[in-house]
């Protein structure tokens, strides 16, 4: 594996989560006041524009992107107690501004969702309830297609990643503190599972053949075929103070 470049970055505060979406790197931010930056991704030196949540009365916790509509979904918190869930959409207008709206509002107060968008373009709003999992699939147009309860009792779940056959991959630990993936059908089979000898790694694909790369402290990676099979991976060469410490924010475009 080569590194092609390695950059730092203005500082903003504590990195929350970041997304692309066309030429725009959003990076959402929590310093004294939780924010935005949008980078253009051929300049990652210099931040290009900020939208402050303030203005917006939310607080965001994860952004996600979707390409299929041309924009990018906030799972964020609002009321008093900020007990409130809710999903903001970010889009630009005519003249390439960006515009903030509420998009998904009925979700169930003081529980944590899960955010991932689908390779065609649906909404996947996850939350535990026991033991299941909760999933709610909404369409591009912001409308409920299903709700579907799956039991799968995972450890300390934390993130699906969609795959294009319709399949769902949930990122979790196992008893080791592990991350473990668990790949399931709609129906809620468990079609799949593996377990990673990387402690506090950060998972996402690594290329649109979806194949999967884990990536632990002291650069140290593990690369999966689509069927969890390992494979061969050379880590970049670096000096032991170079290495990534504690990776996080893993992301593929």
């Amino acid at each position: 594996m080569e590194m092609t470049d390695k950059l730092k970055l203005p500082y903003c505060g504590i990195p929350l989560s970041i997304t692309t979406m066309s030429e725009d790197f959003y990076m959402l931010c929590c310093s004294r006041e939780e924010k935005f930056n949008i980078f253009n991704r051929s300049n990652l030196r210099e931040v290009k524009h900020v939208i402050h949540t303030r203005d917006y009365n939310f607080e965001s916790r994860v952004i996600v992107a979707c390409n299929p509509s041309s924009c990018v979904f906030v799972l964020s918190n609002k009321g008093k107690e900020l007990n409130v869930n809710s999903v903001e959409r970010i889009t630009k207008d005519d003249e390439h501004q960006f515009v903030v709206s509420p998009w998904i509002s009925d979700l169930t107060p003081d529980v944590k969702y899960i955010i991932s968008v689908s390779p065609e373009g649906s909404l996947i709003l996850s939350r535990t309830e026991g033991a299941d999992t909760i999933l709610r699939i909404y369409a591009m147009d912001g409308s409920l297609k299903q709700e579907i309860r799956l039991s799968l009792d995972l450890f300390y779940f934390k993130r699906i990643i969609p795959k294009s056959s319709g399949n769902l991959v949930f990122v979790s630990l196992n008893y080791e503190f592990k991350k473990q993936l668990t790949e399931t059908n709609l129906d809620g089979n468990v079609v799949k599972t593996y377990d990673s000898s990387l402690l506090a790694a950060d998972v996402d694909y690594a290329d649109a053949e979806n194949r999967f790369l884990l990536v632990g402290p002291d650069s140290k990676m593990e690369l999966l075929d689509s069927q969890f099979n390992p494979l061969r991976v050379t880590p970049p060469t670096e000096a032991p103070s170079n290495r990534w410490a504690h990776p996080t924010h893993l992301h593929y475009d």
